[in-house]
């Protein structure tokens, strides 16, 4: 490599076009260090004509994240990854788009080229990337996707439709609220799950019904995501749904379920308090977490504490010895900012020998909690 770099720029036409060609080989190679050198050594060489670097998929994948973004002017790069997105090599069209997405991620006419692709794989993956960015050019086409029926022999493969449900989801278009609903009833369950997901994005601008007929769906997860809607929404009518998802076996729906309980403020209490028993000790401690940052706005109001009181009755020791000395440091009118600020800060480093709470029988659990050392 080192060789082909210190003599191409100065080779003879012929051997410098033989270096160029083992450079773009280089361009594949296993080695990052490798491939990177390659590509810089290629932009170098032909920084006036930088397409001409851009021969293979690994190329346009490195021209997007890397060289090319540090071009002045991605005109030159445009054309040529226009090109690459009308080749049939699934793995050079699919590079293109997302080199274009970093490069020129309004271009009307690469956006249009991509969506209207005879393959669908081109079309979801540029619906992903505007979905990233709650690009709303996506809906339609993953709509026209989705709308296929199953009897049509060019129905996309599950997998698509399922990536495309994800990508409208993701966009949350208001405009969007009745095709959302109306995949509730979908054949796929993955894409039930996806247009629940997206409902509860698209009706955070004030309509909530389509949130409520959902809390009466057959899917858990459309129920779970519904109730996540609402209670966003402020709506106390997610609260039956959000009672019972709390003590679901799987982890990410209780998770989810407490953070619908802080977003209805008053009316989630109880799930606050129900999070304090929940058998995960990261949500015993997020609960945790919120009720002291609660009794801190009490605390400056001067107001006094509520839920605080109740949480030195929880079941974890940690948890009643955690909120004691919170309560002691409100009594002594101690900054309680300090608290707050160690409670969403990482964990200090178990270190029982210097443990506030050294004699206790559980002191080495304990003092891994960010709280129980001061």
């Amino acid at each position: 490599m080192q060789l082909l770099v210190k003599h191409g720029a100065t080779a003879p036409a012929e051997l410098a076009t033989r270096i160029d060609k083992l450079l773009a080989q280089a361009l594949d190679d296993e080695a990052e260090d490798t491939r990177r050198e390659a590509m810089r050594t290629l932009w170098a060489w032909h920084s006036k004509r930088p397409e001409t670097t851009l021969r293979s998929a690994a190329e346009v994948r490195l021209a997007g994240l890397k060289g090319a973004l540090d071009a002045a002017d991605p005109a030159p790069l445009r054309s040529r990854l226009i090109e690459l997105l009308q080749v049939e090599d699934a793995a050079q069209f699919t590079a293109a788009i997302e080199a274009l997405d970093k490069l020129l991620p309004s271009d009307a006419h690469a956006f249009a080229l991509a969506f209207d692709s005879p393959f669908y794989l081109l079309r979801v993956r540029a619906g992903e990337l505007c979905g990233k960015r709650r690009d709303a050019r996506a809906v339609g086409p993953m709509q026209g996707l989705l709308s296929i029926t199953p009897a049509s022999r060019d129905r996309p493969s599950d997998s698509l439709r399922q990536r495309a449900a994800s990508a409208l989801a993701d966009v949350g278009d208001p405009s969007s609220i009745p095709f959302l609903a109306a995949l509730l009833r979908d054949d796929d369950p993955l894409v039930r799950e996806h247009g629940a997901r997206g409902l509860a994005a698209a009706c955070q601008s004030g309509n909530p019904q389509p949130l409520v007929e959902a809390l009466a769906h057959a899917d858990l997860a459309v129920r779970s995501w519904a109730a996540d809607g609402l209670s966003k929404l402020g709506d106390a009518r997610a609260l039956p749904v959000l009672a019972g998802t709390q003590r679901h076996e799987h982890l990410p729906i209780r998770r989810g379920a407490l953070f619908s309980f802080v977003a209805l403020g008053g009316d989630g209490v109880q799930g606050l308090l129900q999070g304090l028993e929940d058998t995960e000790r990261d949500l015993q401690e997020l609960s945790f977490a919120v009720i002291v940052a609660r009794d801190i706005a009490l605390a400056r109001a001067q107001l006094p504490p509520d839920l605080l009181l109740s949480a030195l009755s929880a079941g974890s020791p940690e948890i009643r010895y955690a909120a004691a000395r919170v309560l002691e440091a409100r009594l002594r009118d101690e900054d309680l900012g300090q608290w707050g600020l160690e409670l969403i800060g990482p964990r200090q480093p178990e270190k029982p020998a210097t443990c506030a709470i050294g004699r206790r029988p559980d002191n080495a659990r304990a003092c891994s909690m960010p709280w129980s050392t001061r």
